[in-house]
């Protein structure tokens, strides 16, 4: 609804990707450096979270949308 909100819904995706990462590592620890390498974007009151072999081209891709 707002920034503030948002900022609060950045942490609950951070925290959801730190114990998906805990729990991969334990299950499919080759799986693992993908979520430690997840982007997430914060703009305005939208968060963005991408998961992806390509960190660097999603967090491109997701700025370009967000401009």
């Amino acid at each position: 609804a707002d920034e503030e909100k948002a900022e609060k819904d950045q942490k609950v995706v951070e925290d959801y990707l730190k114990d998906m990462r805990k729990s991969f590592e334990a299950y499919i620890p080759e799986q693992a450096k993908k979520i430690s390498d997840a982007v997430i974007i914060r703009s305005g009151c939208y968060v963005t979270a991408c998961v992806s072999v390509d960190s660097d081209n999603a967090k491109d891709v997701i700025l370009s949308e967000f401009k």
